[in-house]
């Protein structure tokens, strides 16, 4: 339960790493690239128990807390911004339909 548990996570990690696809955000895809990495190597670790989840070891919630923050303070440039992303979506396409 707890390597599927981390499975749902990391999928979400890579679902907020699209979003910061924009110039100047590299250091954020990095973090979470870098945070997924450390789930893995805890996900598939061979003596974890069930109770891996309570007992993540504190390099993992630093990183959780260091990210979160990363990403808080350049939310405004990625696509969770809706001015940012409607921009893109409402301009006419140059292509023929």
């Amino acid at each position: 339960m707890a390597r599927l548990l981390l499975s749902g996570q990391r999928h979400q990690l890579g679902l907020v790493h699209e979003r910061y696809r924009m110039r100047g955000l590299a250091k954020e895809r990095q973090q979470l690239q870098h945070l997924s990495k450390s789930m893995a190597v805890l996900q598939n670790t061979e003596t974890a128990g069930e109770n891996i989840i309570g007992n993540r070891p504190e390099v993992i919630k630093d990183q959780l807390v260091k990210t979160e923050t990363m990403l808080k303070k350049s939310e405004g440039q990625s696509l969770y911004n809706p001015a940012l992303l409607a921009g893109p979506l409402n301009e006419p396409s140059s292509s023929p339909r």
